[in-house]
């Protein structure tokens, strides 16, 4: 039985990410895939500072998407306008995210999860809140899937144990 007209269901829940976010640098696609714009000193940013401002990214807030994205105008994603050089301004998708707080700070980097439908996107969280938190800009270093609401990473099944179930031919 095919099940492709399904994905679009699993696509659309949440996720959870847990991430690390690096102060004192902003890159043009939240995330260090982009060269540096822009390198700030952690002038005052203290872990009391942090998890203090990151308090104000914990529950229901909207996020612009970056341009180097997924979200799509009409039927194009950002990210197939950022590499032709059409940059315009974004506005937050309908409805908020809510977020989970600091996990840990080991400066310039910081630990956090989130929790962000398909319209978000981590990297938007981190480049605001290192723009308007914290004033030394942030970017991205890292981010792993945590669970896929009601799946769990850690339920999934390798490549090798598919292939081994009866669901494909083992």
């Amino acid at each position: 039985m095919q099940r492709t007209r399904e994905i679009s269901t699993y696509a659309g829940l949440e996720k959870e990410y847990e991430g690390t976010m690096l102060l004192g640098q902003r890159t043009a696609s939240f995330d260090a895939e982009c060269p540096l714009l822009e390198s700030r000193p952690l002038d005052g940013v203290t872990e009391d500072s942090v998890r203090a401002a990151a308090g104000r990214f914990v529950g229901v807030i909207s996020q612009v998407p970056p341009m180097w994205s997924a979200v799509k105008v009409g039927e194009t994603p950002l990210y197939a306008y950022a590499r032709k050089d059409r940059l315009f301004d974004r506005r937050p998708p309908r409805g908020d995210d809510p977020l989970a707080p600091v996990q840990q700070v080991r400066l310039p980097e910081v630990d956090f999860t989130v929790v962000c439908s398909k319209e978000r996107t981590s990297r938007s969280l981190v480049e605001g809140s290192g723009r308007w938190a914290w004033v030394c800009g942030a970017h991205l270093v890292q981010a792993s899937p945590n669970e896929d609401r009601p799946y769990r990473v850690s339920d999934a099944w390798t490549v090798d144990e598919l292939v081994a179930s009866t669901v494909i031919g083992g």
